[in-house]
């Protein structure tokens, strides 16, 4: 014989019930009631009743509203998620308690994955070429499995690019300035775990550098790509929602286009090429004049310079202003120059107004 489960209102429905039949029979108990006794007892039985029944009544009201309302809200929320192409949202990258969670669902990917590019983007890709990240055995797994059918094209920030000396600027604000940033060594321990991947495996693995600032983490397989924000704050890992786009998706092509844009105008850093041979020693140059210039005021017992009178003839010179900031920022970091941050933010160096100091040197005369 089969039984029929129970619905879990059924017992509510029990209860409501008993209350009032209670109720009820409280009522006509005080209304035909001749003795006292049938009337405390009547009073009793309504009292009883209305406790147990207004309470049951309440229950399935508000039950009955709750999953209109919040059905409409969830459904709403779920076409919303389709349309833009959202096929999962975790709370942050990061590995958790939860059997399922971003970093096992990417690990997935990059197993399952057997034909095809790989695109990565991010600041450093710390986690993933790190020797100790969570991802650099998943990676070595997939160059050793997919011989020639698997490529890789990661894209991170330039070390003196100004993202990366804002972030080491808001991440450690207590460094000194002989001591190498933490997203400069990520950055770096990057760059030489993906000349160990080409030297085992093969040039399937390219990695370029760019001075933009996308300020997010995004891996594009060919059938899903997996994006996290990665705004400046103080501390890091942001740990922001990593949002799973499909394939064909708005959001999936802005990502492509976004990566294709970096790609095509970004430094070659594993292989290198001619082009990033040549940024490397226009940077060095650059870097050098401004060497000699501040060598050359300070031989004429000068303390500092204007930004506009240094810069300028720079930017005249090399056409490369990019170029020109990020090496000043880069000598800032060294602690070679200085100049004050207002109280509005940082002074940009293309302010021809900003005084900038030599070495350590506080006076603000020229």
């Amino acid at each position: 014989m089969k039984l029929r489960a129970w619905k879990p209102n059924t017992y509510l429905y029990i209860a409501g019930s008993v209350g009032l039949f209670l109720f009820l029979l409280g009522v006509a108990l005080g209304v035909l009631a001749h003795s006292h006794a049938l009337y405390v007892a009547g009073v009793a039985s309504q009292a009883l009743g209305s406790a147990v029944l207004f309470p049951v009544a309440i229950s399935l009201v508000y039950d009955r509203l709750r999953e209109r309302w919040l059905g409409d809200a969830v459904w709403r929320i779920f076409g919303e998620l389709a349309d833009a192409g959202i096929t999962r949202v975790y709370r942050d990258r990061e590995a958790g308690t939860n059997a399922d969670n971003a970093q096992v669902r990417l690990k997935a990917d990059f197993h399952d994955h057997d034909r095809g590019l790989v695109r990565m983007m991010g600041v450093s890709l710390r986690v993933f070429f790190n020797p100790i990240g969570p991802f650099f055995e998943d990676l070595q797994a997939l160059m050793r499995n997919t011989v020639g059918d698997v490529a890789i094209c990661a894209l991170t920030s330039d070390p003196i690019s100004t993202e990366a000396l804002e972030r080491a600027a808001i991440e450690e604000p207590g460094r000194r300035k002989d001591v190498t940033a933490q997203i400069v060594r990520d950055i770096e321990s990057t760059v030489a775990s993906v000349q160990r991947l080409v030297a085992e495996h093969g040039p399937r693995v390219e990695l370029r550098q760019f001075k933009q600032a996308p300020y997010c983490t995004a891996i594009l397989f060919p059938h899903v790509a997996y994006f996290a924000p990665n705004i400046l704050a103080p501390i890091a890992p942001v740990r922001l929602p990593m949002i799973l786009f499909r394939h064909g998706s708005h959001a999936y092509q802005m990502l492509e286009l976004s990566f294709q844009h970096l790609w095509d105008r970004s430094s070659h850093v594993v292989p290198p090429d001619a082009r990033y041979e040549r940024q490397s020693r226009l940077q060095a140059a650059i870097e050098q004049r401004i060497l000699d210039e501040i060598q050359r005021l300070r031989t004429g017992k000068r303390r500092g310079v204007r930004a506009g009178d240094l810069l300028e003839p720079l930017f005249r010179d090399y056409d490369e202003p990019a170029f020109v900031q990020s090496t000043l920022m880069a000598l800032r970091e060294k602690g070679v120059v200085d100049w004050d941050d207002d109280d509005d933010g940082p002074s940009w160096i293309d302010n021809a107004d900003v005084y900038i100091r030599f070495a350590d040197d506080r006076s603000r005369e020229a």
